[in-house]
């Protein structure tokens, strides 16, 4: 699963290529991100996700591809067994992304797709260490509002599957 989000980041990297010399800055580069992580795993639980990302820079074409940084953090807690109690499974990731619009900048409501490449810190019961792949589709206002759908894919650690997707409101400023 890694691989094809690898590939397909990939491909849209080589497909609109960035020229420093055609980057501007970002107005309103940082956006907070809220809402919840479905896992992977199989089980019925929902995590609380957070985020912040901070963009970079973007092209100036009619269609902008935009680069930043972004931190995500979510957490659930869940019945390790009958009578054994409960635990936390904590998911931290950092890494970089790309954003490429599908409508003009100067519209009022703009779709876009991208992913990103990140090192994961996972807790539960231990800690380890694995880098993770998502895709993303997301629909963004010229008021800084916004709603944005991820997939994320961590290989498992801990005998976790720390992957899953995630479904968040945005608001840029």
């Amino acid at each position: 699963m890694i691989t094809l989000l690898v590939a397909a980041l990939a491909s849209n990297i080589v497909s609109q290529p960035l020229v420093v010399a055609d980057q501007v800055t970002v107005q309103r580069p940082l956006r907070v991100v809220a809402g919840v992580l479905r896992p992977t795993d199989g089980s019925a639980n929902t995590n609380a996700s957070f985020g912040v990302s901070y963009d970079f820079k973007k092209s100036t074409s009619k269609l902008p591809t935009i680069t930043g940084a972004y931190l995500d953090y979510s957490w659930r807690d869940r019945l390790v067994s009958i009578g054994a109690g409960r635990d936390s499974v904590r998911r931290i990731g950092v890494g970089a992304q790309v954003r490429s619009y599908v409508s003009s900048p100067v519209s009022s409501d703009r779709f876009y797709y991208g992913g990103g490449l990140g090192f994961y810190s996972l807790q539960s019961g231990g800690t380890s260490s694995r880098f993770g792949a998502k895709l993303l589709v997301g629909y963004e206002r010229n008021d800084g509002w916004g709603l944005e759908y991820d997939v994320t894919s961590i290989n498992e650690a801990q005998g976790m599957n720390f992957s899953g997707s995630q479904l968040r409101l945005a608001y840029r400023f």
